[in-house]
């Protein structure tokens, strides 16, 4: 495949009126308008990324994702190839998996057991579809030779691909994150990335998008804004002794770092629930950010930056980390907590002194 780069993008969010999981297979549905927003954001990303084709799977929400892409990069031209369609779904197909289960519980069994290789009754396995799904995919980059080039199609597919080329067993597919609109790169033969949404796209619209979905109570999103306009004050501050992070993306995580402050583990599924949106890097951060390890280095990094300014906010009010941490004291009811309690002092107080050695006002 060379130097060139091949982006292996899934469709963008459908319009379908079924709420319930269900097997789309060869469905006609389009694109939902976020979908539609999405391909628009994704193309305007890609506009400088010389990308010389297009090819897309025959279904129509592959071909409106290809299509919304090539406008935003002047009308790129776009091909069809039959083998990029996702696998095929035969007499489940339309069906929701509470319907097959109740129809066809037998073979909803086998195949629930064996994943990657049992086929659909009248359709394909993972195993057929992705042998299928990779001589395309090697055609497509022998025609093209050297030219960078873009590839639409299904999370199915190209999660079994995934697989088969990283080395992974079929039966784990749904382990490899495919969010809507996510971007695989290939480069050498090789993945270099998977299933990431490029961070541009997490604005402030989608961020408003993901506490919904979440449920995220509004207190807490008045106390994640408050963290990061803290954070700002103290980046300035930062940046005045030449030191660099990366703004954008921690403003980002803080903004969602107690997404799911609700549940119990709550910095653990606040960072899975971004990282299946394909932003990975933010999920880092996220997951961290409750945290009691205290790993010593000669740098504040910026996962030190989004825990302390954290500790420092309680509710939307700034604090010390000694009324921070005696107030969360009184809260634990067991050793446990009270271990974690003195662990992430100890954490944040040690983040403190070296902001303060930075002449850090703080």
């Amino acid at each position: 495949m060379g130097d060139r780069l091949i982006y292996l993008i899934r469709h963008g969010e459908i319009d379908y009126p079924c709420s319930e999981r269900t097997c789309i297979g060869y469905s006609s549905a389009g694109l939902s308008m976020q979908g539609a927003r999405d391909a628009e954001n994704i193309g305007r990303w890609l506009e400088n990324h010389h990308i010389s084709s297009i090819y897309t799977s025959p279904y129509r929400r592959c071909i409106n994702t290809a299509q919304i892409i090539a406008e935003q990069m002047g009308s790129v031209p776009i091909s069809i190839d039959e083998d990029l369609r996702e696998i095929d779904t035969g007499d489940w197909n339309g069906k929701t998996f509470t319907e097959i289960k109740a129809s066809d519980y037998d073979n909803y069994i086998k195949r629930g057991n064996n994943l990657g290789y049992y086929p659909i009754p009248g359709g394909e396995s993972f195993y057929i579809a992705e042998r299928r799904f990779d001589m395309a995919i090697n055609q497509i980059a022998r025609k093209e030779e050297d030219n960078n080039i873009l590839i639409v199609s299904h999370s199915g597919v190209i999660r079994a691909w995934i697989c088969h080329m990283l080395g992974i067993s079929l039966n784990d597919l749904m382990k490899i994150p495919q969010p809507y609109c996510g971007i695989t790169r290939i480069q050498n033969n090789k993945i270099i990335s998977f299933g990431e949404r490029p961070e541009e796209l997490l604005d402030e619209k989608e961020i408003q998008r993901l506490y919904k979905i979440a449920g995220t109570p509004f207190n807490v999103i008045i106390h994640m804004r408050a963290v990061r306009d803290y954070l700002e004050k103290v980046l300035i501050q930062i940046d005045a002794n030449k030191i660099i992070y990366n703004h954008e993306r921690l403003y980002k995580a803080a903004l969602l770092h107690d997404l799911m402050r609700m549940k119990p583990k709550h910095a653990e599924e606040g960072a899975n629930f971004i990282r299946e949106r394909g932003y990975s890097k933010i999920a880092e951060l996220v997951a961290d950010h409750h945290k009691g390890e205290d790993i010593i280095r000669d740098h504040i990094s910026d996962k030190d930056l989004l825990f302390y300014t954290d500790k420092r906010v309680q509710g939307s009010n700034i604090v010390t980390i000694s009324e921070r941490f005696e107030r969360s004291l009184s809260k634990c009811k067991t050793e446990e907590a009270i271990s974690s309690n003195r662990n992430q002092m100890k954490r944040a107080m040690r983040i403190e002194r070296m902001l303060e050695s930075f002449c850090i006002c703080i």
